[in-house]
């Protein structure tokens, strides 16, 4: 988890949207849930 918060704050400083942070952490949380 702590590689995507890490990952979600660079593209935050990117692209400066926090939708898509939210996006990126579903969708892992998401895949990580399908994988278990």
């Amino acid at each position: 988890m702590t590689t995507t918060i890490q990952t979600c704050q660079v593209v935050n400083r990117k692209n400066r949207k926090k939708k898509k942070c939210k996006e990126i952490l579903g969708t892992m949380l998401h895949s990580k849930s399908y994988i278990q």
